[in-house]
C-alpha cells in the first residue's frame, strides 16, 4: 500500500518508513483502523496488535533508533468527542510515569499522532492477561495465587505510597509472564482512571473537571461499596478489588 510523507506530501512505496527528502515517518495513503507498518512520532515503527477494546487499541512497536520494544496504547478521537476523555488519558501517562517499580508497567512516553490521536509508550510485557488464565485453568492453585496477589500487592503499594489509586483493578489489568527460572511474574497495567488520592500537605490538587465528588468510575464487580457511591476513596479501595 502506497505511503505519502506528511511533510513534503510526496507518495513512496510501502516498502519505506522514512522520507528519503526530510526524514518524515510515512503514513499510509488509505487511512486504516490499525497502524500496522507505520511509525508513530517518528520513533515507535508499529509491527502488531495486541488488544483493543472501546476507546482504543495497544499495539506492539519496535523503537527505529534503539533496541526497544514498547507497548503503545491508542486513543482513538472522533469529532465531537468528550475533551475529559482526552485529559484522562493524559492523566494516565503523568500518574503511571511517576510509579517506578517492577510490578507496574512503566510509562516512556506521551504524545499525539499526526492524525491527533493521543498516544501512550509504555514497557512492553510479554505475557497474558490474569482474566485468560483464569478463563483457560479456571481457580489457580492456592500457592500460585497467593503469589500473584503478593506481586500485585506490591505493584499497588508503590502507586499508592506517592499518592496514586488504581480505581479499576481487575484481571484483564494484570500482565502475568511465564519466567524461566522464577517462575511467574505480575505487572500492574492501565492507570487509565486514576486519581491522586488527597494530600493535605500537597498544593497539587486532582483535577476536579476529570473525577469529581460523586463520579462513579470503574468496573461494579470489583468495586468496593464506597467507590460505587462516589464517595472519597483511599488505598483500603484498591485492597479491596
Amino acid at each position: 500500500m502506497p505511503k505519502t510523507c506528511p511533510t513534503c506530501d510526496t507518495t513512496y512505496p510501502d516498502s519505506l518508513t522514512f522520507c528519503p527528502k526530510d526524514g518524515s515517518g510515512l503514513r499510509a495513503v488509505d487511512a486504516r483502523d490499525d497502524l500496522i507498518g507505520e511509525v508513530i512520532a517518528e520513533r515507535y515503527l508499529v509491527t502488531d496488535l495486541l488488544g483493543q477494546g472501546g476507546m482504543g487499541m495497544v499495539y506492539l512497536a519496535q523503537h527505529v533508533r534503539i533496541p526497544q520494544q514498547a507497548a503503545i496504547k491508542l486513543l482513538k478521537t472522533t469529532r465531537g468527542a468528550d475533551p475529559a476523555q482526552g485529559a484522562r488519558f493524559r492523566q494516565e501517562a503523568e500518574a503511571a510515569s511517576r510509579i517506578a517499580h517492577d510490578r507496574v508497567a512503566r510509562v516512556y512516553d506521551f504524545g499525539t499522532t499526526a492524525n491527533g490521536d493521543p498516544y501512550i509508550a509504555m514497557e512492553y510485557v510479554p505475557g497474558r492477561t490474569l482474566r485468560s488464565m483464569l478463563d483457560e485453568r479456571g481457580a489457580l492453585d492456592p500457592g500460585e495465587a497467593a503469589q500473584i496477589l503478593y506481586m500485585i500487592a506490591e505493584g499497588l503499594d508503590a502507586a499508592h505510597r506517592i499518592g496514586i489509586l488504581h480505581r479499576d483493578l481487575k484481571p484483564e489489568n494484570i500482565l502475568v509472564q511465564q519466567l524461566r527460572t522464577h517462575g511467574e511474574l505480575a505487572v500492574v497495567l492501565d492507570f487509565g482512571i486514576a486519581k491522586l488520592m488527597e494530600d493535605p500537605d500537597s498544593n497539587k490538587a486532582p483535577n476536579p473537571k476529570l473525577t469529581t465528588a460523586g463520579m462513579v468510575c470503574g468496573t461494579p464487580e470489583y468495586m468496593s461499596t464506597e467507590q460505587a457511591r462516589g464517595r472519597t476513596l483511599d488505598a483500603r479501595s484498591d485492597l479491596y478489588a
